[in-house]
């Protein structure tokens, strides 16, 4: 066989591996809630997937049918950010499809970027979020995490469903903290490590 067509032939089978890989192979997926604040100032928990394949670090998001703030996107640019300095590894070689549906719920990238990066943490290192656990707090450039709205509403909501502890920033003022059920606890952390090692413990 002629060395030229022999190096074109193996450059094809290369190439050929690698769209197959990132179209058919998955790295990772998981399903996961995020507190949320219903059109009606209830709280609610939304439903969200997450699915990771090899690529080029690009992030899709899905938001049909779904009333989502526009800082969704940065807010999850920033939790891939913390998830890679946690995991020491360069994300940059994976793109992520995020999808969510709200169901006329009103969701705010901001309020769930710690919860964002847990969930990134988890698909990479096969940890699964606590189910008992949820989370509310928004991420700062300085990895540590700020105060969200709604959240008398969201803590009651994660009780409601089944949740017994809820993780929000050492910064976070809860109003009615007195007047909310006893069953859940609540945990506060000053940054981002902090909370994903919470969520996965």
């Amino acid at each position: 066989m002629n060395k030229k067509i022999f190096l074109l032939f193996i450059l094809t089978l290369g190439i050929l591996s690698f769209l197959e890989g990132y179209f058919s192979s998955s790295s990772g997926s998981l399903t996961f809630y995020a507190p949320a604040i219903t059109t009606n100032n209830a709280g609610e928990l939304v439903p969200f997937s997450l699915a990771v394949k090899p690529g080029f670090g690009r992030v899709f998001v899905n938001i049909e049918n779904t009333q989502f703030a526009s800082d969704v996107q940065q807010s999850f640019l920033l939790a891939r950010s913390d998830a890679e300095k946690i995991l020491g590894v360069n994300l940059n070689n994976y793109d992520f499809y995020l999808t969510v549906n709200a169901n006329g719920g009103s969701v705010s990238g901001e309020s769930a970027g710690a919860l964002f990066t847990s969930a990134i943490v988890s698909v990479f290192t096969g940890k699964q979020l606590n189910q008992k656990t949820e989370i509310s707090a928004m991420l700062a450039s300085n990895d540590s995490l700020l105060p969200v709205d709604g959240i008398d509403e969201k803590i009651l909501a994660a009780y409601v469903a089944g949740k017994t502890r809820f993780i929000v920033s050492s910064q976070q003022n809860i109003p009615n903290q007195n007047e909310l059920p006893a069953g859940i606890q609540i945990i506060r952390v000053d940054n981002v490590s902090q909370a994903v090692s919470e969520m996965l413990s």
